[in-house]
């Protein structure tokens, strides 16, 4: 408890009397230290909260010089003056004018008696501000060990607001994610009440981005605040509202609580981090073709997907010049996959999403989420597939859907919608037709250069022809069994069956792509799909 000039003149051994300004010892809050100064004007030297001990040798001379003493002591926020009796003066009582002035201004005035030393006025204050610091510095002590009793034991951020609203009882507390909406509150006596949460974002976090602390006024309250960062990147943001600033201790006790906060973010951040490397394993796996079937399925299942059932794979973008990081990304993500189990990934600078069960409804509700934090996204969707040894092909359908030129804004592109000349464009400008053409017929070319064969045609021909063998067979004067012959060998080669409709569109992209590749570097073969 903070000492006050009335417990101070409460006690009987320094034998303490006030003469004059009664009505400030309710007004002029509690005493912070000590000054003796026999100095005309001593306040270039105080801060506000002292208690000035004097025996008015600087002022005996002059009435003027000692209402004005005393009015400026009033006007820096001075706690009260204490004048040494029968020291210059030879009178028990300060000088009349000073008297007047006290009363006038409402400062309180008191008499040091002749036998008590001011160092033991001082040495009183002392002791007390000494025991005010550390039972501050225990209940921070005794705060901290709660704090971190709630991290270790998994509790949530609520639990660290009702500790805080336990401890600082006149404020209202609230914790909002970084795009604005409440993760926690307490506010038990409405001290938050008139302010909306938008208000207290902007206060907090709106001008002050690279700030530690901010203190801001809004509807009549102190708003006193922090951006809360995990690893330099901002997570949230904490509020502490009241009608008046905190003080030294209750700044000291929230800093306790933001710790609180700061701990728990970190610990859900870096649970969601070790799950996404897992995920982003698994995509890279898939993309690069360095796993077969039976790694991809284990992997799969580490991550909590179920490698034999059916799935859809999503991919995220937003505008390169945004404010959301990649990691943010991921967590707005997340959050919309309310009541699923959420596969988020990164691969190539994107957000990757898996999805069970497939026809689950997200692409929408992540596109609306990243719409809440301000910011338009782009969110590419798969057609749905069986097994994990069709995820790469998922992952390109679901970027090709995402990368498609001519649309404009934000929303849901599905694979099936595509136009193949702006897939091409979009997956060229990327810079990855290469790697799709590497991947999918890779094998094949190999194979037709050492061997000399005629593979790679007879698949162009096969799919202009719309997967029909005759047709295409007669295109390229070859008997009919010749032609499913070579099929089969470049499924043999290739790992994936033209005559399968699960691959048609790897083939048709794969083909086309080659086929611009061809015409760019004129060679005088180019395969035509239509």
């Amino acid at each position: 408890m903070a000492l006050l000039l009335d417990d101070l003149l409460s006690e009987r051994s320094l034998g303490l009397r006030l003469i004059a300004g009664a009505d400030g010892l309710r007004t002029r809050g509690p005493v912070c230290w000590v000054h003796c100064s026999e100095l005309p004007d001593p306040t270039p030297w105080l801060e506000g909260g002292e208690i000035l001990l004097t025996t008015g040798l600087g002022v005996k001379d002059s009435e003027e010089l000692q209402r004005r003493l005393i009015r400026g002591l009033a006007q820096h926020g001075c706690t009260g003056v204490g004048f040494g009796a029968d020291v210059i003066l030879g009178n028990a009582n300060a000088p009349q004018a000073m008297v007047e002035e006290a009363d006038c201004v409402g400062l309180p005035l008191f008499t040091v008696p002749y036998e008590v030393p001011f160092i033991a006025v001082m040495k009183m204050v002392s002791h007390h501000i000494s025991k005010e610091h550390y039972r501050t510095l225990q209940s921070a002590l005794d705060t901290h060990r709660k704090v971190m009793s709630l991290v270790t034991s998994g509790q949530s951020l609520q639990a660290v607001l009702d500790l805080a609203a336990r401890q600082l009882p006149h404020f209202g507390f609230i914790v909002l994610d970084y795009y604005g909406q409440i993760l926690a509150g307490k506010d038990p006596l409405g001290r938050i009440g008139p302010i909306h949460h938008n208000c207290l974002w902007e206060a907090v976090a709106g001008g002050h981005p690279h700030a530690s602390n901010c203190a801001a006024h809004r509807e009549g309250r102190v708003i006193s605040g922090r951006l809360v960062r995990v690893e330099r990147q901002i997570e949230a943001v904490f509020a502490m509202v009241g009608h008046r600033p905190p003080e030294e201790h209750e700044r000291l006790l929230m800093e306790q609580s933001i710790a609180g906060v700061t701990l728990m973010m970190g610990r859900e951040l870096s649970v969601r981090e070790m799950r996404r490397r897992q995920v982003d394993q698994l995509l890279k796996l898939a993309v690069t073709g360095r796993a077969n079937q039976q790694m991809l399925a284990e992997q799969a299942a580490s991550v909590g997907l179920n490698p034999a059932a059916a799935f859809r794979v999503l991919c995220v973008a937003v505008a390169r010049n945004s404010s959301l990081g990649i990691r943010n990304c991921c967590t707005v993500v997340e959050d919309a996959m309310k009541g699923l189990n959420r596969v988020v990934g990164r691969w190539d600078g994107d957000v990757y999403l898996l999805l069970q069960p497939a026809d689950a409804v997200v692409a929408e509700s992540v596109v609306d989420e990243l719409a809440r934090c301000g910011l338009a996204a782009v969110v590419g969707r798969s057609r749905e597939h069986m097994g994990m040894e069709s995820l790469a092909s998922a992952i390109r359908e679901a970027y090709a859907a995402m990368s498609r030129t001519g649309d404009g804004g934000s929303g849901v592109r599905n694979v099936e919608d595509l136009d193949v000349t702006s897939l091409l464009t979009g997956l060229e400008d990327r810079g990855i037709g290469d790697s799709i053409v590497e991947g999918v017929l890779g094998p094949v070319l190999a194979y037709d250069r050492n061997e000399g064969t005629n593979l790679v045609e007879t698949l162009a021909a096969y799919f202009r022809h719309g997967c029909r063998a005759g047709p295409a067979a007669e295109d390229l004067c070859v008997h009919r069994h010749t032609l499913v012959y070579r099929l089969n060998r470049a499924r043999e080669i290739g790992g994936r069956d033209p005559k399968s409709g699960a691959h048609i569109l790897e083939y048709t992209l794969a083909l086309k792509l080659y086929d611009r590749q061809r015409v760019a570097e004129h060679v005088p073969f180019a395969v035509e799909v239509r």
